[in-house]
């Protein structure tokens, strides 16, 4: 394909400015980059949730609107808020049941996606195409961004940034063709990106940046807008009117979400604006630690923990940064400050985020303030051609006769661009290599949980979960320890030690161990082993409370329930035993063969 000039002349395009090329070229790298995700099992951190111990919710096409009233991991009481996650799930069920392999399959189909819808919003931001496709390429194969597509979870960050994405470059369309279909094109974007993840009500700022350096582009010839390339546009007036109409659809999507959300079952925060505040400059360090992550992603982990992250890469990579920007002069451009801004915005999520919901600092959680990094980077490398290009045009003119070629000012444009090129090509090689050795860490649970444990060594939820792998009740029990010895208030810990103790008969640890459990959490299988302990110790009416505590967390438990309404009867109370058979037949519950025919529990 060759492009027409003015002269008899024609100039080649370069192959990265052939379209399908550079699509083929990104879609075969990210499968080369990622094709080890087939052989990938579960981790047993929360993906196990939302698949197997989900199946029967997922099973029904009903609950697609239940998810919008519910939260993420619990119907009631939770603080996280996915319904687009959960409607996923519902409808790749359909397609894979409960095998891992369909799930990472389309987790490689987003990351695929949002790469290509990556490169297109570059394009759009007017980056040179060479430039927009190396730095796509760095975010293709960035081994921080791993756990984003190798965790099936993970997906909710990739999913947020393709409603992003879409939306965005849908508001650019309608802002160069008002036409309406763009217009709610986009609020639909907006829309599921909000239900996606709260961190969307950042999107319309970040979009109004880039609206804003868009319109700077445009200048004003009679009363009219007309941008660079010679196109008409609106006149003033109907630009503000085209703006009022985004601005319409943003707040409508917004006060949906906002009505939505509130209308769900979901737990209420008990924290103030002063606690967010508070976590958030205690958090601080987050924001350089995860930038240290970006440029030296030599100290990555699958579980990590803000006090074990060392800080050094992180104010070296913060330095880099700052002379890189004022070496280039690149903070003269607008991107450059949009790009930063893009990267502090979509991590302030983290950084207030309550330590008593999650007091991870995930790496999948870079997914979409990487790309923040990325402008600026690519506003730093058109910044240093530009002086280049610049050098190279006063040595020509100094020497038009070329009569020093061998002059190291005649050289040095090409001895730069030589030298760039080939470090590109060893960072994309490396972060390859990385990446595809990082993959193996999600290859099943007891991989993941052995490195979270080799990554995190304080962390007693790590040792409870490796624990919870083991097969062998000993090295079971001793990882227990382990983690008992680093937080003997684990969640769930102590109910996992009580019915070790259970089952070897140690009754009193048992009861000690379950008992402290309940002040941690309601797990109705820990009222159970407390009800087997009351029954071994003969304290019936204790056995029968908890059993009811069973039936409160976990109405349709058939053992519990059948228990429960024996041990009325052996407690003679006959009114009580009546009523549990009534309710027992509402659930579609069995009833004991020697309790249907008394004639004295008839309602």
């Amino acid at each position: 394909m060759k492009k027409k000039t003015k002269g008899l002349k024609t100039q080649k395009v370069p192959w990265y400015g052939r379209r399908l090329n550079v699509y083929l070229l990104l879609i075969g790298v990210t499968v080369l980059a990622y094709f080890r995700v087939f052989t990938l099992g579960y981790t047993m951190l929360d993906d196990t949730i939302f698949i197997k111990e989900n199946q029967e919710y997922n099973k029904s096409w009903s609950n697609i609107p239940v998810s919008f009233q519910r939260g993420l991991f619990n119907p009631t009481g939770d603080s996280y808020y996915r319904p687009v996650f959960l409607v996923d799930f519902i409808i790749e069920s359909k397609f894979f049941g409960t095998s891992p392999a369909g799930y990472h399959f389309s987790n490689l189909l987003f990351h695929v996606l949002c790469v290509l819808l990556l490169y297109l919003f570059f394009l759009r931001l007017k980056i040179p195409d060479l430039t927009a496709l190396i730095l796509t390429l760095i975010f293709t194969v960035h081994p921080v961004l791993t756990q984003a597509v190798a965790w099936i979870p993970g997906r909710n960050d990739m999913l947020l940034m393709i409603f992003f994405l879409s939306g965005t470059l849908l508001t650019l369309k309608y802002r160069e063709t008002p036409k309406w279909q763009f217009l709610v094109a986009q609020f639909l974007m907006l829309l599921l990106a909000l239900f996606t993840k709260e961190t969307a009500v950042i999107i319309p700022i970040i979009i109004l940046a880039v609206l804003a350096m868009d319109n700077g582009q445009w200048k004003m010839d009679n009363g009219k807008w007309k941008t660079e390339n010679g196109k008409w546009k609106n006149d003033r007036r109907n630009s503000l009117i085209h703006n009022f109409f985004l601005l319409i659809s943003w707040a409508l999507a917004l006060v949906i979400w906002f009505l939505v959300r509130s209308a769900a079952t979901l737990k209420p925060q008990d924290f103030t604006l002063t606690d967010l505040l508070v976590n958030g400059f205690n958090r601080a360090p987050v924001l350089i630690q995860y930038l240290g992550k970006i440029f030296f992603p030599f100290n990555l982990t699958v579980f990590p923990d803000i006090r074990l992250i060392a800080p050094w890469w992180g104010m070296v990579a913060l330095v880099l940064l700052i002379g890189l920007i004022i070496l280039s002069r690149s903070y003269a451009r607008t991107l450059t400050w949009i790009g930063l801004g893009w990267y502090i915005l979509f991590l302030i999520p983290v950084l207030v985020v309550p330590a008593s919901l999650n007091d991870q600092v995930f790496e999948h959680r870079l997914y979409l303030p990487i790309v923040g990094i990325l402008l600026v980077l690519g506003q730093v490398s058109m910044s240093l051609n530009s002086k280049i290009k610049d050098q190279g045009s006063k040595t020509k003119d100094q020497n038009p006769s070329n009569s020093l070629p061998n002059s190291s000012f005649a050289l040095r444009p090409l001895f730069v661009r030589q030298v760039s090129q080939g470090a590109i090509v060893f960072v994309l090689l490396l972060f390859s290599g990385l990446t595809f050795y990082r993959i193996g860490y999600f290859k099943d649970s007891v991989t993941f949980w052995t490195a979270a444990v080799d990554d995190n060594p304080t962390s007693a939820y790590a040792r409870m979960m490796l624990g919870l792998r083991m097969t062998e009740p000993a090295q079971m029990k001793q990882r227990f320890e382990e983690a008992y010895r680093l937080n003997p208030n684990e969640k769930m810990l102590n109910y996992l030690i009580g019915k070790l103790a259970l089952d070897d008969n140690d009754i009193p640890r048992a009861e000690r161990h379950l008992k402290k459990e309940v002040e941690f959490s309601q797990i109705p299988d820990n009222y159970f082993n407390l009800a087997r302990v009351c029954f071994l110790k003969n304290i019936p009416d204790s056995a029968a409370f908890y059993l009811e505590q069973v039936i409160r967390l976990e109405p349709r438990h058939p053992q519990a329930n059948h228990n429960l309404l024996l041990l009325y009867l052996q407690l003679d109370r006959r009114a009580d035993a009546r009523h549990q058979i009534q309710a027992m037949r509402d659930k579609g519950l069995e009833i004991p063969p020697e309790v249907t025919g008394r004639a004295d529990l008839q309602p």
